[in-house]
């Protein structure tokens, strides 16, 4: 398909899918042509998929990333709790000469 029709076939196609959405008669008639066209729920969702990809792994990195973060907060905590717990040991070391 010519990119150029790109913006025209999505707008139809959001239109579509409200009409089918709301409107029983649209939800028919989209039915029956999706049938005429020998596309089943499994196509429609593949095709979805497809094009939905680029956001799940803009959505998979992003919580790689907040993991990581996640990760390396935790471990600064750990360090300074360990250095805070040694420096009390050594100021009550130093308080009991």
């Amino acid at each position: 398909m010519p990119a150029e029709l790109m913006p025209m076939v999505h707008l139809n196609a959001k239109r579509t899918a409200a009409e089918w959405r709301d409107d029983q008669d649209a939800a028919s008639e989209t039915e029956t042509r999706s049938r005429r066209s020998q596309f089943d729920n499994i196509d429609i969702n593949a095709e979805v998929f497809v094009q939905a990809r680029a956001s799940f792994e803009m959505f998979d990195r992003l919580t790689h990333l907040a993991q990581t973060r996640r990760i390396g907060l935790l471990r600064e905590i750990s360090l300074r709790r360990e250095f805070s717990r040694r420096a009390r040991h050594v100021i009550g070391t130093l308080d009991g000469l």
